[in-house]
């Protein structure tokens, strides 16, 4: 026993000794993960690791270091020139080795740099390439007075490489400037694609620019520094612990352009948290022990994968993780959202409405399982034919929609219904708008269906000047009946703007875009307890189904055709019951009572002798 004891108490004693580093983070995607990385590598060395990720916004997270609240915190050469009061420096050398010494001389050291380099960018759609020839910085000088430019506030509050320095330099000025807060900052993408800005300033490690195809402008004049990352720890914490410099040193050289771009998306379109990333990334470049494995989310929300990356699915997706910041969310891509639910291999499902439904001979039916946790905004319908064919949807002997199951292939299956004589039903093997634009070409369908937000990438990018197909009108059977069986449709327009080969206004159908979850079973006891944490059974619980909500920012009610979660509709007062609702039932009541207590008094009394 005593030896016992001995042991706990050395190991007691070991644990106390353990140094702690303090690791800290600027309010953005990749410097949470580099924050990460650090601490990963520094647990992994035997230390303490006490995270503050995120510790706020560049001044901020620099203000906490310099106030000894953390250690150490992933920084950029030439945001550390700013922060000094320094001239930028776009010889990335250069701008280390000043930056490195002027540190030094208010106690902080600058360890050796990652590798990776991620400046600003200046980004714009190619439509806008298209339409107004702007190719370079030269070239957007001479239109940014009809132009409109969204930057984030921390970049407007840059005093040597911000907004107006950046104005300035270039001699650009913009008809409108809009900021967005440092967190929010992927908001920026949703504005350019959504026609709310023009231009917006990112960082050259977004997955963004990439993954929607957008033009990062050029200049003969470069004006943004070098910002390559690097490690930045107080002296003190370097004196109490010198390994943290070997431990961080392991990571030098390792990261670039492509590999950081990479990690940011898993963490802003796969919805993994920084710290899976990292400790993936760290295992997969040999510096922690482990194993790379397909990790499955704790929480899943399928959704067409043609809309992942859009305005609407990243708002769903941010909204989610928000509203469970202890949970990993992340997509499931499935062409039949609803199905993928059904089956429960998701938790939720981002859906139009019609897949909350059963469409029975022209008729819809809710499924009784689903329950809908937010309307998310509107999707439309887009009925594609050829461009040489006159035919209209009213004489096609042949229509085409995605996989059974599918939003589309049920819109198909409400067309056929309501008309006479019901056209041929042509099932595609996925949702993507060139395959549905293909069976249309060859002659497989009359129309081919796709239901999607507005702008989608894919088709966008079908629908150019030269394209082989054309949008025509979908809204024309659906009158009378079929507006009483098919509720949760409505008039829309589709305006010549949205698509370039769109010289005229298309009349169409629309219904709300929703996330949808299972609905609570007959036997389920409470709505909070145990049980409602599963994952294959039981609904959202109300206080995330709120959050949710409240996280999603504006956004419509959702339609009264669909079935509400309980949380969203509050329950009616109720009054409450008198036991004993008239005078002469309250006597009734007292007098049993007391005949009751006589009789228990009758059989416990003692009996005479």
């Amino acid at each position: 026993m005593r030896i016992v004891l001995t042991l706990l108490i050395l190991l007691a004693v070991g644990a106390c000794s353990q140094p702690t580093v303090r690791v800290g983070s600027k309010d953005f995607t990749e410097n949470k993960i580099l924050a990460e990385m650090f601490a990963l590598l520094l647990e992994d060395a035997g230390f303490r690791v006490q995270r503050t990720i995120p510790a706020g916004s560049v001044t901020g997270t620099f203000d906490v270091l310099r106030g000894g609240t953390i250690d150490l915190y992933p920084e950029y050469t030439g945001t550390g020139l700013v922060l000094l009061g320094l001239p930028a420096l776009p010889d990335r050398d250069q701008a280390f080795v000043v930056v490195s010494r002027e540190f030094a001389k208010v106690g902080l050291t600058v360890l050796d740099r990652l590798g990776l380099q991620n400046t600003y960018s200046v980004l714009i759609t190619e439509n806008l390439t298209t339409a107004r020839g702007v190719a370079s910085i030269a070239d957007l000088a001479k239109q940014a007075p009809d132009l409109r430019i969204a930057v984030s506030d921390d970049f407007a509050r840059r005093p040597a490489d911000g907004l107006q320095p950046f104005l300035d330099h270039y001699g650009l000025r913009f008809r409108d400037v809009a900021t967005v807060p440092l967190r929010d900052r992927l908001h920026l993408y949703d504005m350019l694609l959504e026609g709310k800005a023009d231009v917006i300033i990112g960082f050259q490690t977004d997955p963004q620019i990439v993954d929607y195809q957008l033009r990062a402008l050029a200049s003969d004049t470069p004006f943004f520094p070098a910002y390559e990352a690097v490690p930045l720890v107080t002296q003190e914490a370097l004196s109490r612990a010198p390994a943290i410099g070997y431990t961080l040193q392991k990571l030098a050289g390792k990261l670039d352009v492509q590999r950081m771009r990479a990690l940011n998306r898993e963490v802003i379109f796969a919805g993994r948290s920084p710290r899976n990333v990292a400790r993936a990334a760290l295992v997969q470049m040999n510096l922690i022990p482990g194993s790379v494995t397909a990790e499955q989310p704790d929480i899943q929300i399928a959704i067409d994968p043609w809309e992942v990356g859009g305005p609407i699915a990243t708002a769903v997706l941010r909204a989610a993780r928000q509203a469970l910041p202890e949970r990993e969310t992340a997509f499931r891509k499935s062409v039949a959202p609803v199905a993928s639910l059904l089956r429960h291999e998701a938790r939720m499902a981002w859906t139009p409405s019609i897949g909350q439904f059963r469409i029975v001979n022209g008729s819809a039916y809710l499924y009784p399982e689903l329950e809908s946790i937010a309307a998310t905004g509107s999707v439309f319908v887009h009925a594609l034919a050829r461009r040489d064919d006159t035919a209209s949807l009213a004489g096609a002997k042949t229509i085409a929609g995605g996989p059974l199951g599918s939003p589309s292939h049920k819109f198909a299956e409400a067309v056929a219904a309501w008309h006479t004589p019901a056209p041929q039903i042509v099932s595609l093997p996925d949702t993507d708008a060139a395959t549905a634009a293909g069976a249309v070409i060859a002659g497989k369908a009359d129309v081919a269906f796709v239901i999607a937000s507005l702008n989608r990438t894919d088709i966008a990018k079908l629908l150019q000047p030269d394209a082989q197909v054309k949008l025509i009108a979908a809204d024309r059977w659906w009158v009378g009946s079929a507006r009483l069986a098919l509720p949760f449709l409505a008039k829309a327009r589709i305006t010549a703007d949205v698509y370039a080969a769109t010289s005229e206004p298309v009349e169409t159908l629309a219904m709300q875009a929703t996330v949808a979850g299972p609905s609570p079973p007959a036997s389920i006891i409470g709505r909070q307890g145990p049980s409602s944490y599963s994952e294959d059974v039981y609904p959202v619980t109300d206080s995330v189904v709120l959050a949710f909500n409240e996280h999603l920012g504006t956004h419509p009610d959702i339609g009264p055709h669909l079935r509400r979660a309980a949380a969203l509709t509050p329950e009616q007062r109720r009054g409450v019951a008198r036991l004993n609702p008239t005078p002469g039932q309250t006597v009734l009541s007292l007098a049993i009572i007391l005949y009751l207590f006589w009789c228990g008094w009758l059989f416990v009394r003692p009996r005479k002798a």
